[in-house]
């Protein structure tokens, strides 16, 4: 029931100008809604993107790190039998054990079988 004063043809057209508001709202938030989700994708797969090269980037990384770790174990092999050799030519000139020479902590880098130790 309408007031006195609203008439049926004002209040049809209200309603047709509520209708037609309410349809350019839903273009314009639906319309703006496509696009954004376009955005978000696009911004996913660029994220893909980044994580990947990353990950090449680590895996060169580790390429490198693992030649130094490996060329480290080399270097400290020929210093232990460096001082091995050492050890062995002042035990036979000063009368003390070649082990003695190395120390506590540098034993482990010893070579493990010895031919020509005394």
């Amino acid at each position: 029931m309408t007031p006195a004063y609203m008439s049926p043809r004002l209040t049809a057209r209200i309603g047709r100008r509520i209708e037609c508001w309410s349809r350019a709202v839903l273009r314009r938030v639906y319309g703006l809604r496509i696009p954004a989700a376009r955005v978000r994708l696009q911004d996913r797969i660029d994220d893909r993107e980044c994580v990947l090269l990353k990950i090449a980037f680590a895996r060169a990384d580790l390429d490198y790190w693992s030649s130094q770790l490996e060329q480290c174990d080399a270097d400290i092999a020929v210093a232990a039998e460096d001082l091995w050799d050492l050890a062995i030519k002042s035990n036979s000139r000063a009368g003390f054990r070649a082990c003695d020479a190395l120390g506590d902590d540098i034993g482990q880098w010893a070579p493990s079988v010895r031919h020509d130790q005394p």
